[in-house]
This record gives structure tokens, C-alpha cells and sequence, in this order.
């Protein structure tokens, strides 16, 4: 109404911050409101997830090894997927022989756990079964010292190996810290990749071992 007002009558003076604004050289500021639309993050569809068997780089099928004998497994793995691979993709056991490294089982529990078994936790032998008694760190049977670190080597806790994003047509290393078992015999321990959901996807890998005495 008032530009209206301003229109039809010559001799009307803008507004006083108009005027002092003009008379400053300043022009007047309009603010406008822009609101950005944010797209929802879309989860990944772990059907396009895929891994490619390439080759072994080391410690072929077969290979002789004497008992106990730690070495370093290594495929060669390709993103023959649609995606790239999460942050969270990691090399999981997935059956077969637990040729596990003692050692790396050892050093990523935590420091912070005792060597033996807390005095109220009832528990048996990992190698004869018997009972042993709160409070015992032997077994009176077989003479095994039980400690809680034994027994977590023995559980069915399953280290995991963490890879993260590897882009798709990219190749990629993947190793293992791996054990041979202490008596002769052919052994294979396989493994696969999963995500965060444990999703397993791509082809399955394995280690193939025979241990000989020497």
C-alpha cells in the first residue's frame, strides 16, 4: 500500500532508513532463506559385493611344513563387484582346520586379563574333560595347567582379519598370520570376506598344508 501510496503521490518521501541508507551509499539487504534438501544416505546392497580369486602368492596347495611352524599366508584377491568394498570388509574363518598363530591370538586380547581363571568359574579340561574345582589352575587328572588364556585359544572365537574399502577392478594383497598344526597330517583352513552385517560375499579362500615331521 505504501509503494502504491509512493507511486500515485511524487512529493512522498521513502521511508527514513530508505533515505539514510541512500544517503550513506548503502544498499538495503534482503535476506532470503535458501533450504537445502538433504538426499538419504542410501545403504549398500550386498548382493553388488563380490571377490575375485586370483592366485596364491605364497605357500601353494600343498606345501610341507613341520609341525608348529608359523608362516604368513597370502592371496591375491580382485573387486569384480559393482561396489566398493565397506570400510568394515574383513577376512573371517570359515571352517576347516583352525591353523591359527598363537602368537596373534595372544596379542590382541586384552592385557588387561588374568592368566588364570577368575576363583568362582567352574570349568572342565580342554584335553581330558575333567571337572576342575573352583580356585585349581591344574587339572588333578592329567596334569594340564589351565590358564585363561589356553582356553580362550581353544574357544570358538574366530579372529578376523580387517581389509577395508578396496575399489572396484582393484586388486588387493590379503595376508594372514597363520600356524601348522603339531601333528602330521594334510590340513586346509578356509576362510571368507564379510561385512560389518556378516555378509559373506566373493569366493571362498584356503590354505592347504601337509605337516610332516622332520
Amino acid at each position: 500500500m505504501d509503494l502504491l501510496k509512493t507511486f500515485l503521490d511524487p512529493d512522498r518521501k521513502p521511508p527514513l532508513s530508505d533515505r539514510q541508507n541512500r544517503k550513506e551509499g548503502k544498499k538495503t539487504e534482503v535476506k532470503e532463506e535458501i533450504v537445502v534438501k538433504k538426499s538419504p544416505v542410501k545403504a549398500y546392497n550386498a548382493s553388488m559385493l563380490n571377490a575375485r580369486f586370483i592366485e596364491d602368492v605364497n605357500v601353494p596347495d600343498g606345501t610341507i611344513l613341520s609341525p608348529q611352524t608359523k608362516f604368513l599366508k597370502i592371496w591375491k584377491m580382485s573387486n569384480n563387484g559393482s561396489i566398493t568394498w565397506p570400510e568394515s570388509t574383513a577376512l573371517h574363518f570359515a571352517g576347516g582346520e583352525r591353523m591359527f598363530n598363537n602368537d596373534l591370538i595372544k596379542s590382541s586380547l586384552a592385557t588387561s586379563r588374568s592368566n588364570s581363571f577368575s576363583d568362582e568359574e567352574e570349568h572342565h579340561c580342554p584335553r581330558c574333560t575333567f571337572y576342575i574345582l573352583p580356585n585349581r589352575t591344574s587339572c588333578e587328572m592329567c596334569g594340564t595347567n589351565i590358564t585363561r588364556r589356553e582356553h580362550e585359544n581353544r574357544s570358538d572365537e574366530k579372529p578376523k582379519i580387517h581389509i577395508g574399502p578396496v575399489e572396484v577392478g582393484k586388486d588387493v594383497g590379503i595376508a594372514v598370520d597363520l600356524q601348522a598344526p603339531s601333528k602330521p597330517g594334510k590340513y586346509v583352513s578356509y576362510w571368507r570376506l564379510t561385512d560389518s552385517e556378516g555378509n559373506q560375499f566373493g569366493h571362498k579362500i584356503w590354505c592347504d598344508i601337509t605337516v610332516e615331521d622332520d
